[in-house]
């Protein structure tokens, strides 16, 4: 999973998170070079920090993505409304996957907290 820009979270707004395509890229039968799929992993958003690394308030983390049914490995959870976001500030959501057997990732990704206007 990677972002080139920040991942735009709407103040006063429940905001859906995605992970999509999580891939087991270190093995790859068959040859595939783009890796399995992984669609029983467990996936979860382990904090949300401000642009200091402290941890932003609201309700409580760590908190499950779950796997969306029948989708080549796809995650989501609602991120309900109720953070304490720094409006037009950069900050982080830390993500990370475990399908064991050494089959672990975390992302780091940036996010900015807008006021949606339409």
């Amino acid at each position: 999973m990677s972002a080139t820009a920040p991942l735009l979270l709407f103040d006063a707004n429940d905001m859906v998170l995605s992970l999509v395509d999580l891939r087991d890229a270190l093995k790859n039968p068959n040859n595939d070079p783009t890796g399995t799929y992984l669609n029983s992993a467990a996936v979860t958003l382990e904090n949300l920090l401000d642009e200091s690394g402290t941890e932003i308030a609201g309700p409580s983390l760590p908190e499950i993505m779950v796997y969306e049914v029948a989708s080549t490995g796809i995650y989501r959870l609602t991120l309900e409304d109720g953070w304490a976001f720094a409006l037009g500030e950069l900050h982080s959501a830390r993500v990370r996957a475990d399908a064991g057997a050494g089959l672990r990732a975390e992302w780091v990704l940036p996010i900015e907290s807008q006021v949606r206007t339409s």
